[in-house]
């Protein structure tokens, strides 16, 4: 047998091995297009695709990973009975303080009537009030022992009348020694009619004051050893008059005078005229510088109704010692 083949069937052949050529090629175009990766491919939009995605967390208990499908999961219901039970209050623990529960065996109080028991609900108390079978309220004003007492010795003295009680009350009036009482007016007048006397002792050489009544003040002046007067309330113009009069031994010296006009500025002597107002003479003969001595001065308005009288009585035993001062005031 020929290897050869007639001419018609070799291009038979020939023809289909090109469209099998041109199918393979065809074929591999498709391939490259699929394959081809620049923009406008298929398989260039695909990759874009896929790479937006978000990729697989792994699997966890965490934000942000995924649960195995194993996993042990609670429905809606479970979460809200979770909740609610959580916002209950937790067990505070025993003990016996405010805030904690007893134990099962802590020991109470049984009831009873004693120190050491509580009394039942149920039990009969006492009631308020004042009898003998209730008993007193807190704020009841009640009286100690010591004022029972002396309740009960006073119920027992003597009552008196109505009569006695108003004799009683007109003999206290007697004794009132207010302004319009008639004691009162009675003990003024009587003051009044009889000198009123201030003795005191003086040291020879303690100069200054030693009476005020409000009208005439008198001081001692240690420097000369003799009694000084100062006029603090008198009629405008009326004069003082007075003097002193003086014993040591067996002489006897006296001077008297109108002393003084109006209030004085100045403390003045008993021993001349002491005008003006600031004046002040000293006479140094009537001082009291020896020891045995006494010295009588008095002082007295010229004129005038309304105002009281002096006389000062000085005795003297030491000349360097105590003297003894006797002032009588007579009133008008």
């Amino acid at each position: 047998m020929s290897n050869f083949q007639s001419i018609n069937d070799e291009e038979i052949e020939q023809d289909n091995l090109v469209a099998d050529v041109n199918t393979i090629n065809s074929n591999i175009v498709i391939i490259n297009n699929k394959m081809n990766l620049t923009a406008g491919s298929n398989m260039k939009t695909a990759l874009d695709l896929n790479t937006a995605k978000t990729s697989f967390p792994g699997f966890g208990t965490s934000e942000g990973t995924a649960l195995q499908g194993n996993t042990t999961t609670i429905s809606s219901a479970q979460a809200t009975a979770i909740n609610s039970n959580s916002q209950k209050t937790s067990f505070p623990g025993f003990g016996t303080s405010g805030g904690t529960a007893l134990e099962g065996n802590t020991s109470l109080l049984q009831l009873g009537t004693t120190s050491s028991t509580a009394l039942a609900g149920n039990t009969a108390l006492l009631a308020l009030g004042t009898s003998s079978t209730t008993a007193l309220a807190g704020d009841t004003v009640t009286i100690s022992s010591a004022q029972s007492n002396a309740i009960t010795t006073n119920t027992a003295k003597v009552g008196i009348t109505p009569s006695q009680s108003n004799i009683i009350n007109a003999n206290a009036n007697k004794l009132n020694m207010t302004v319009s009482s008639a004691m009162k007016i009675a003990v003024d007048a009587n003051t009044n009619r009889y000198p009123q006397f201030t003795n005191l002792k003086r040291l020879y050489n303690q100069g200054g004051d030693i009476y005020n009544d409000g009208k005439i003040k008198f001081a001692w002046n240690a420097t000369y050893r003799q009694l000084q007067f100062y006029v603090l309330d008198i009629p405008s113009g009326e004069y003082l008059t007075g003097g002193v009069e003086r014993w040591f031994g067996a002489n006897r010296t006296s001077v008297t005078n109108y002393l003084s006009q109006g209030e004085s500025t100045a403390y003045k002597y008993f021993t001349g005229s002491q005008v003006p107002a600031s004046s002040s003479y000293v006479n140094t003969s009537f001082n009291l510088s020896s020891s045995y001595g006494r010295a009588v001065y008095f002082l007295t308005p010229f004129n005038e109704l309304v105002y009281p009288s002096y006389e000062i009585t000085i005795l003297i035993g030491s000349y360097a010692g105590y003297h003894q001062i006797s002032i009588k005031k007579y009133s008008y």
